[in-house]
């Protein structure tokens, strides 16, 4: 079975202690986007399989790194170009068995947060510095599914969905090499105590 709680480059805190500050406009805007984008995608490209990819959301002007395997993934990058830093998180939807199951946004909204209480006790660090975060929730969303997609429901189904998550946008990074980690201290069956991305800053143009 598909894993049904996405593993990105991530950022979140011991316990979900959350920042103060608001959420950055746009945040759950974004993970929403980032969500169907992953769930446009047949399984055999999919990021869930698992498979590392360096993805991009907001009409491709933002990149996302999604390391999921035991290497580094490395994303080049031109300089300005905002990164979006994005926890483990969630969606669920009307066309999902339970637990990932919600006939409402309501109720899509707070299983994805049931789902996200799994993972505790973990930090994200940039260049070896903790770095701050933000809890966002999906504004209400819905997508076409592919062929051969990855909640096993016939062509062409329309799934209403809501996602729950962690993110930072990371924007001007000097020239040069980055690592962003994310750092898992007891993390659930199946999910790596450590993952890393490589953001490789190019000049632009």
């Amino acid at each position: 079975m598909v894993k049904r709680v996405v593993l990105l480059v991530a950022v979140a805190a011991t316990a979900f202690p959350m920042s103060a500050a608001a959420a950055p406009a746009g945040s759950g805007r974004l993970l929403g986007q980032l969500w169907k984008e992953i769930l446009e995608r047949p399984a055999a490209v999919n990021p869930l399989l698992p498979q590392s990819l360096c993805l991009r959301v907001d009409r491709g002007r933002i990149v996302v790194p999604l390391p999921l395997g035991s290497a580094p993934l490395t994303c080049t990058i031109e300089q300005g170009t905002p990164i979006l830093a994005e926890a483990y998180s969630t969606e669920c939807s009307d066309v999902e068995a339970p637990p990932f199951f919600g006939s409402n946004y309501a109720e899509q909204v707070a299983c994805a947060r049931a789902a996200d209480t799994r993972f505790k006790d973990t930090r994200f660090t940039l260049d070896g510095r903790p770095i701050d975060f933000f809890e966002v929730v999906t504004p209400p969303e819905e997508v076409r599914l592919p062929p051969d997609n990855i909640l096993g429901v016939p062509a062409g189904t329309v799934a209403h969905f809501a996602g729950h998550g962690w993110n930072v946008i990371l924007r001007s990074l000097p020239v040069g090499l980055h690592t962003l980690m994310i750092h898992q201290r007891n993390p659930p069956p199946g999910f790596p105590d450590e993952l890393s991305s490589i953001l490789n800053v190019v000049p632009r143009g």
